[in-house]
Order: C-alpha cells, then structure tokens, then sequence
C-alpha cells in the first residue's frame, strides 16, 4: 500500500476495496501511524474543512515562502507548479500534494492541522 518507490517516485496503483481495507488493517495494526481521510467538497466544506482550492493557495504560499520574493504566488506557481491554473487552482490539487518539495516519503511532512489551517 505505498505510494512512491525507493526513489521517491510517486505512482497509483488500483486495488479492490476489500483489498485496500485489508492492506489498511495490517499496516495499522503493525506501525503506530494515523491515517488522514480526504473526502469531497460536499463533505469537508459543510464542516468547516477548507475547499481542494482553499487548501492548493494555502499549500502554495507555504512552499513559494520567500522564493522570487517580486512574483505573486499564481506567479511564482505558475512558472514552478506544473498545469497550474490561477482561475481554478483545484485542478492543482493532485500535482501540489504529490510535489516532491512538499510531502516526501523520506522526508519531513507537515503537520496535517498546519496544511487545513487549524
């Protein structure tokens, strides 16, 4: 149930639900690890959780920090974020999680509060 290689190449692999609840007990039961559920807009909007929009312009301002400090943010994503597209950043959403300077798999991640804003 990974979702990069050695190399930190990041890939998707179809698998069957009652597979993947399977695979997901296992590794819960072997590692001390927490699992985070992304669900739809419907879902996280009427909750309070942040839109995929709301959280790709989060997600940028933190990896765009100080980098070109005279571009904007759609700018600088523009130039460094690979299909970005100011008028629906939503699009984005898959290319900025997956972004090697963001979440790597060997690497520091940020807290999952910091990403909603909490």
């Amino acid at each position: 149930m990974s979702n990069g290689d050695d190399n930190g190449n990041w890939y998707e692999k179809i698998i069957k639900t009652t597979e993947f609840i399977n695979s997901l007990r296992r590794y819960m039961e072997k590692e001390d690890v927490r699992y985070v559920f992304f669900l739809g807009a419907g879902c996280s909007r009427s909750s309070g959780i942040p839109t995929a929009g709301e959280l790709v312009n989060r997600w940028l301002k933190q990896l765009k920090g100080d980098d070109d400090p005279g571009k904007s943010m759609d700018e600088w994503a523009e130039k460094n974020v690979e299909g970005y597209d100011r008028t629906d950043p939503a699009k984005s959403y898959g290319t900025v999680f997956k972004s090697e300077n963001f979440f790597r798999p060997y690497g520091p991640r940020l807290p999952v509060g910091r990403l909603l804003g909490k």
